[in-house]
């Protein structure tokens, strides 16, 4: 008598019949673009504080020579 295949069990890489290596290749076919969604989402904060920070810089250096003319 043959055997019967059972999915419920763990097998190798065989999690309750779904391959670990499709859960991996998921995880990191949403994680890649949420990745550098973030990374641009962070880039393009820090560069917006940095013009910030210039102009008021600028304003302050400009005030300053103006005080001194």
């Amino acid at each position: 008598m043959p055997k019967k295949f059972d999915d419920t069990k763990v097998e190798g890489t065989m999690i309750a019949g779904v391959n670990v290596g499709d859960i991996i290749f998921q995880l990191l076919s949403i994680g890649v673009p949420v990745f550098f969604k973030i990374i641009l989402l962070v880039f393009w904060r820090s560069s917006k504080i940095k013009k910030e920070q210039f102009n008021r810089i600028e304003e302050k250096f400009s005030s300053i020579q103006k005080r001194e003319y």
